[in-house]
């Protein structure tokens, strides 16, 4: 009923009340009890939502998981929506990472490359900064391993599938240089699976990214 409405009456929805929307539905899909629900029409309500906004800016959240979900319920039918996923998915790293996110809302699609390089280097769980207060050594470790982890998922989603195109090519490779020097150089150990898991994560983006260059 509601995609109906904004179809049938686009002018009854500016962007504010469409962001408002947007986010709302974007954290609605985060309840566990409702991850069963079909999706297709979710996502037709959003493209529908998403192309009739005029000046688009996303407000993030705060935990590093809900931001993946996020950037990854939002539909990427269109080159628009693509380009919204990516740059959302910055946003998110930089904000992660305590850099200004309304900084990389005024890049050129050329440049997204070239900044996913700088804060992928800072992506590492020995870059990131955590709060120290009443945590032992090991669950630092942990809660970075597991923040690099969202990190990369959402790095992968800014690379996207497409093949990269002049100066692009050499930042992509420049990104896989990044990822083969992270495997091999993060140690594992005995009761760090999740250390495991953050290289095999890294490796299989490194082998879906270098498919890219081929």
């Amino acid at each position: 009923m509601l995609t109906v409405c904004v179809v049938a009456c686009p002018y009854r929805y500016p962007d504010h009340a469409r962001r408002e929307l947007v986010t709302l539905l974007c954290f609605l899909s985060l309840d566990r009890a409702l991850r069963c629900q079909p999706l297709p029409d979710l996502w037709h309500l959003l493209h529908c939502l998403l192309e009739g906004v005029q000046g688009w800016k996303e407000q993030l959240s705060e935990h590093h998981h809900s931001l993946l979900a996020i950037a990854r319920l939002l539909p990427d039918i269109t080159p628009r929506e693509r380009e919204l996923r990516r740059r959302l998915s910055l946003c998110a790293m930089a904000q992660l990472l305590g850099k200004a996110p309304c900084a990389v809302l005024s890049l050129g699609a050329q440049e997204e490359l070239l900044v996913l390089a700088q804060l992928l280097a800072q992506s590492w769980p020995h870059h990131l900064q955590l709060p120290t207060q009443h945590h032992a050594l090991q669950d630092l470790d942990q809660e970075a391993c597991y923040l690099s982890h969202s990190l990369l998922y959402l790095a992968d989603i800014v690379v996207g599938t497409e093949r990269p195109q002049g100066e692009q090519w050499g930042h992509l490779q420049q990104l896989c240089t990044q990822l083969e020097r992270f495997g091999s150089g993060l140690r594992e150990g005995m009761g760090q699976f999740y250390r495991s898991q953050l290289k095999n994560l890294a490796t299989v983006l490194c082998i879906k990214w270098q498919e890219l260059l081929e």
